[in-house]
């Protein structure tokens, strides 16, 4: 048994509202990306990539936008991704 099933029970918390709380943040991200990929396909990748050299290493946090840019473009396909998915019931 994990930590978090073992607090629900001692506690008598909600494990699969536990369990959504802590992987939301990372859940809405990968939904973003999935939609930053699907529209933009190859273009998103070459970007992030432009100022790599042969030989380098990547770094990806340092690649992703931070702040406010990170914020307005993971919301803005977060939103539209949930929306298609809504509309047409699929990924």
């Amino acid at each position: 048994m994990g930590i978090q099933s073992i607090q629900q029970l001692m506690e008598l918390q909600d494990y699969d509202k536990m369990w959504k709380e802590q992987f939301r943040e990372r859940k809405k991200a990968d939904i973003a990306r999935r939609g930053i990929f699907a529209m933009l396909g190859n273009r998103a990748f070459e970007y992030g990539m432009r100022k790599v050299k042969e030989g380098d290493e990547v770094d990806w946090e340092e690649i992703n936008p931070s702040g406010w840019k990170k914020s307005l473009i993971y919301n803005t396909f977060y939103s539209v991704e949930m929306a298609r998915k809504t509309v047409w019931d699929s990924w």
